[in-house]
C-alpha cells in the first residue's frame, strides 16, 4: 500500500544543509528571452549568492547531471561554450569553448556519460553539413571532459561513449524538456545519429518492434525506456503511459506505470520520481529495489523532487524546498529548508564534499 504524504511542515527544524548547494536557471531555446543561472547557498532559510555562473544578457541552453558535476551550456539559443559546476570544488570557475563555429546541436541526443576508468563528460552532437535530403545529416559527437588535468578536454568522434550514458531525468519547470530519443534494432536499444548506430543496452521483450524510444533515465544501474508514440495527437489519448526500468545488476526488467499521456521521471540512485502530466499536483517515489512506493500529493502544481539522498527526500514546491524522511511507505516529518522569491526558479542541488 502506498500512503500520501503529509504536508504538516515544521519551520526551522535543524537540517543537514552544510554543504548544500542550489543552482537556478530556465533554458530558453527558442526566443529572445533569457533568464541568469546562479549557484546558491541557504543562510537562514533565505538564499545566498554564491556566484553567477551565466549572466541574464547570454542565457541557459541546458543543464546536465552527473554524479560528480553539472554541465551548464550556453548562450540560450546556439550554445558555445560549458560551465562545469565540479561539486568538490563548486567555486571553482571551469568554462570550456566547444562550439566556437556555432554549428547545430541536437538537443535530443545531448546527454552525460560515465565511461569507466575515464571520469565524466558531456556528449554534445554538433551537424557539421547543412542538410541534403534524403542523405542523413552529417556531424560529429563531441566530448567535454569534467576531468581539469586532461590533456584534452575536447574530443570528436565520441560515438563509442553514448554505451556509458547517465541520463538523470527531467528536472521540474515550466520549460521545453527534449526526449532523448533512441531506436530498437533486433534486441538492442540504439543511439542512431548521423548515420551511426551505437547500442547502449537490451530491449525490453515487450518493445520489440518499436520504432521510436526515449531514453528516460539512465546510470550504471539502471536503464528507463519507454515508447514515443508516432503522433502527437495519439499522445494527447493517452490516460497511461509504462517506463521499462532494466536493473542491470539483477539484470530484471521491472515495469512503472505512470498516470496520464507524458513523462516526467527523474532516477535519484535506487529511488525514481514520476509524474504523468506536467502541471501534475501529484508525484509517486517508487524505489527500483524494493518496489516501495510513496504517493505525494503536493497541492500545488508547481512541484518537483530535487534529491534523495539516504533517507532524506528534498522538494521544491513553488518557492519554497522542503526535507522530508522517507519512512515505510510514507513521507514524514517535513521541514523547510528555504522559501525565498528566486527559488522558483531551482531546478538542481547538490552536496559539495
Amino acid at each position: 500500500m502506498s500512503a500520501l504524504l503529509c504536508l504538516a511542515v515544521r519551520a526551522g527544524q535543524v537540517s543537514t544543509i552544510d554543504q548544500l548547494y542550489l543552482l537556478s536557471g530556465t533554458p530558453t531555446n527558442y526566443g529572445d528571452e533569457a533568464f541568469p543561472v546562479s549557484l546558491y547557498r541557504i543562510d537562514g532559510q533565505k538564499l545566498k549568492t554564491v556566484r553567477q555562473i551565466v549572466p541574464k544578457n547570454v542565457g541557459l541552453y541546458a543543464v546536465s547531471v552527473a554524479s560528480n558535476a553539472l554541465f551548464i551550456l550556453y548562450p540560450n539559443e546556439t550554445p558555445t561554450a560549458a560551465s562545469i559546476i565540479h561539486f568538490d570544488q563548486p567555486d571553482l570557475s571551469d568554462d570550456v569553448t566547444f562550439n566556437p563555429k556555432g554549428l547545430v546541436v541536437l538537443q535530443s541526443f545531448l546527454t552525460v556519460a560515465q565511461p569507466p576508468g575515464e571520469g565524466t563528460e558531456e556528449l554534445i552532437p554538433l551537424v557539421t553539413e547543412p542538410p541534403k535530403p534524403p542523405d542523413p545529416l552529417l556531424g560529429t559527437v563531441l566530448s567535454i571532459s569534467s576531468d581539469l588535468n586532461a590533456k584534452q578536454r575536447v574530443k570528436t568522434e565520441a560515438w563509442v561513449d553514448y554505451q556509458a550514458i547517465y541520463r538523470e531525468g527531467d528536472p521540474g519547470g515550466a520549460f521545453d524538456k527534449p526526449s532523448f530519443v533512441a531506436a530498437s534494432a533486433t534486441d538492442r536499444i540504439v543511439v542512431s545519429l548521423f548515420g551511426k548506430s551505437t547500442a547502449i543496452g537490451p530491449l525490453p521483450p515487450a518493445l520489440v518492434g518499436a520504432q521510436h524510444l526515449s531514453i528516460v533515465v539512465a546510470s550504471s544501474k539502471y536503464l528507463g525506456v519507454a515508447v514515443i508514440p508516432a503522433r502527437i495527437q495519439d499522445v494527447l489519448q493517452l490516460k497511461s503511459r509504462e517506463v521499462f526500468v532494466l536493473d542491470r545488476e539483477r539484470h530484471k526488467w521491472i515495469t512503472v506505470p505512470i498516470e496520464g499521456s507524458s513523462i516526467f521521471c527523474r532516477l535519484f540512485d535506487d529511488w525514481m520520481a514520476c509524474r504523468g502530466e506536467e502541471q501534475s499536483t501529484f508525484q509517486v517515489i517508487e524505489n527500483l529495489k524494493s518496489q516501495r512506493k510513496i504517493q505525494m500529493e503536493t497541492g500545488q502544481t508547481d512541484n518537483e523532487i530535487l534529491a534523495i539522498k539516504g533517507d532524506k527526500a528534498f522538494y521544491r514546491i513553488n518557492d519554497a524546498i522542503y526535507e522530508g524522511i522517507l519512512a515505510g511507505n510514507s513521507l514524514r516529518s517535513s521541514s523547510l529548508l528555504v522559501k525565498d522569491d528566486s527559488v522558483h526558479e531551482i531546478h538542481w542541488i547538490f552536496w559539495s564534499k
